[in-house]
Formats: C-alpha cells, sequence, structure tokens
C-alpha cells in the first residue's frame, strides 16, 4: 500500500468537498493540486500522473473548470502541450457569479413575498430575503477592502 502524503491527503480532500458541494471529485481534486503545485501550471499529462486518473477524465473535467472560470489555459513557450493553472483572478470572478445569483434569487423573493402575503407563510421567504440583503450591502465594501490590501 503506498504511503499518502500531505499533498495527498490535501488533494483528496478538496476531491471530497467538491463532490459534497455537487461537483465531480476530480474536479476538486484538479483544483486541489493546482493550487499547491510547482510550477502553478500542469499539463493534462501532469495531472493524469499526478491525479491516477485518465486523459479524457482529465479533459472533461478541466474544461468544466475552464467554463466556471476557475481554471485557465496557458502555453509554454516551445513546448507542444497545452497547460492548465489557477485561473488569475478566480476567486473573485466566483463570488462575484454566486453573489450575482443571489442577489437575483433576493429579488425573485422580494416579489413574491407581497403577491403571497395573506394566503401562505411568508416568514421563510422573508428570513431569506433579510439573509441575502445583508449579504449584498456588504458584499461589495469586503470586495473593495480585500483588493485593496491585495493590491500591492
Amino acid at each position: 500500500m503506498t504511503k499518502r502524503t500531505p499533498d495527498d491527503r490535501f488533494i483528496n480532500d478538496m476531491g471530497l468537498h467538491w463532490e459534497g458541494a455537487g461537483a465531480s471529485r476530480m474536479m476538486g481534486r484538479i483544483l486541489g493540486w493546482l493550487l499547491i503545485c510547482q510550477p502553478a501550471h500542469q499539463s493534462s499529462q501532469q495531472l493524469m500522473d499526478k491525479l491516477q486518473t485518465t486523459s479524457g477524465t482529465i479533459s472533461t473535467n478541466t474544461r468544466m473548470l475552464i467554463m466556471m472560470g476557475l481554471l485557465e489555459k496557458v502555453h509554454v513557450a516551445g513546448e507542444r502541450a497545452s497547460y492548465f493553472q489557477i485561473a488569475e483572478d478566480a476567486w473573485h470572478k466566483t463570488l462575484t457569479e454566486h453573489m450575482k445569483h443571489m442577489s437575483a434569487v433576493r429579488a425573485l423573493v422580494a416579489g413574491s413575498i407581497h403577491r403571497l402575503e395573506g394566503t401562505h407563510d411568508t416568514s421563510r421567504l422573508v428570513g431569506m430575503h433579510d439573509l441575502y440583503s445583508r449579504f449584498e450591502e456588504h458584499f461589495e465594501e469586503l470586495l473593495v477592502e480585500w483588493e485593496r490590501e491585495h493590491s500591492s
């Protein structure tokens, strides 16, 4: 039996976390490795070797991660292979997309509260609306603060 290294444990834990969040385990494992590997970019072959999987699995999951804005494909001068790395600004983009979704749901709920009031129990909708509103109120200022702290 092969001894698990700290990086293997992290990679597998990321895979389990992503699987628990509804994505594929391999998406999480790819992200896990790309978050800690050196160099920061890896070829499909390097990903297959490290994660012990097939080219089809790497291709499918890297394509999904690119579509989500978390990975980007990069080319290394003198190399024929494509490489993958965590996308520049991946976390900012991801959180911004989540916030757009949250804002859209809050707006949908806000319009529904008044239409359903008196005929249905809207207390859960009100609670959801209030929480999402609070996130919206503070999200932009948190991003600005974070950008200011990390711009240098």
